[in-house]
């Protein structure tokens, strides 16, 4: 039983998307099902995600700026926000107690991730081809932060996929 991705140091994740026609996508391991995410709907970005009987939700309190919210369900408040600079292929995540964690969308090999502010890789994202959702989630080091906060494996993830929406839209 996986209680913290710590656990999974070294090990490789699959992000898939069970049928073509819901957008509801799995993360595995192996054949354990450790999450689910899904998109809150058509005229509402975001998603719900529930990783390790945790749930959160990200969304755009504003659509104008390209913020990310990011609460615990059942709560009002965000306990936690992403800022992107314009045109930027980095962000950053900004979590309680002044805790910090860098977003890199890279387009090097299609493979982008999430790093410590000194620099160190947590976890890599690299993009299958498939008609289907499909990514590998690479868990690099192991850290508190994301046995704290593991949605953020899912963050840049949807950050790329919702970049690859917008171009495709025109």
């Amino acid at each position: 039983m996986i209680r913290n991705l710590s656990q999974l140091s070294g090990k490789i994740l699959n992000i898939t998307q069970p049928s073509i026609w819901r957008q509801i996508f799995e993360l595995k391991y192996n054949d354990e099902l450790i999450g689910k995410i899904s998109s809150r709907g058509a005229f509402r970005p975001g998603l719900f995600i529930n990783i390790l009987d945790n749930e959160w939700e990200l969304y755009s309190p504003k659509f104008w700026k390209s913020e990310i919210a990011i609460k615990e369900k059942g709560k009002e408040n965000p306990f936690a926000t992403y800022n992107q600079k314009f045109f930027s292929r980095e962000g950053t995540v900004f979590l309680p107690k002044g805790q910090r964690l860098k977003i890199n969308l890279g387009v090097v090999k299609r493979k982008y991730g999430v790093y410590t502010t000194s620099g160190v890789c947590l976890a890599s994202i690299k993009d299958k081809f498939s008609f289907k959702a499909n990514s590998l989630v690479y868990i690099e080091n192991t850290s508190e932060l994301l046995d704290k906060y593991p949605w953020v494996i899912i963050l840049p993830w949807y950050l790329t996929r919702k970049r690859r929406q917008a171009a495709a839209a025109g």
